[in-house]
């Protein structure tokens, strides 16, 4: 987990180049199908129309955006079940 400051350089979106994100292919081929960015420090944005106009912000976990982390965690695996597993745990 980190805390970067909502006003930091890679947040505002006001600090990228923004340029329209052609489609290549398909249906939507040479048409405008969402923005993209140039990058700083590794990091970038972009919004995808098919995909509700969200804002994607790819962030790139440089030494200048690890000093921010006050928390972190290790997942260990545990097996999967199906649910013909778990009815059989239950019985």
């Amino acid at each position: 987990m980190s805390l970067v400051p909502s006003n930091y350089l890679i947040l505002d979106p006001a600090s990228y180049t923004w340029e329209p994100m052609i489609g290549k292919r398909g249906k939507n081929k040479d048409e405008q199908i969402g923005w993209t960015t140039n990058e700083i420090d590794g990091c970038r944005m972009g919004i995808t129309f098919s995909m509700s106009s969200q804002l994607w912000i790819h962030i790139n976990m440089t030494d200048e955006i690890k000093k921010f982390i006050i928390a972190s965690t290790e997942v260990t695996n545990k097996p999967c079940y199906n649910y013909i597993d778990i009815s059989e745990k239950l019985l």
